[in-house]
């Protein structure tokens, strides 16, 4: 994906962690973010995620995880992606599941973590991955939240 890109179906070949489907509201920021089990930034990031959402709410930032299998796994474990996701990160926002690496392969994020922070019209405004992957996020997401209160 390219800055500017329109933020993509979240339907093809993706299961939803405990069955809650994403719904990313028009006129607020979404953060869509990638981890993986076993991943140590990822779980560091999550802290992170977690504390944005709650610190802006529901009604000012949507947010949705994407567990993406790491690239040497052939098989994904739904109880160990869903403790990990649950009980270890605390992610209370809802978490497909890209068994078949089909958002990863739409997205361009080959590895986790990955960060994507899309507009209130739904246009990716930021992508970043890997090891300085939250440098800019949150800064970002704080723009684009008051950009859209004030509208």
């Amino acid at each position: 994906m390219n800055l500017g890109d329109t933020l993509p179906a979240f339907d093809d070949g993706v299961e939803w962690l405990d069955g809650i489907a994403a719904q990313p509201r028009t006129g607020r920021p979404l953060l869509v973010h990638f981890w993986s089990t076993g991943c140590p930034l990822c779980h560091e990031g999550a802290d992170l995620v977690n504390e944005w959402r709650s610190t802006h709410g529901a009604e000012a930032l949507d947010v949705i995880a994407v567990f993406a299998p790491r690239p040497e796994s052939t098989s994904v474990d739904l109880e160990i992606v869903r403790r990990d996701a649950r009980e270890s990160m605390r992610l209370r926002h809802p978490c497909a599941i890209d068994r078949q690496r089909t958002l990863q392969s739409v997205f361009d994020c080959p590895f986790s973590p990955g960060y994507f922070v899309f507009d209130g019209d739904g246009k990716l405004r930021h992508r970043q991955m890997g090891n300085d992957a939250l440098a800019t996020v949150g800064a970002v997401l704080d723009r684009l939240i008051v950009k859209a209160s004030s509208t």
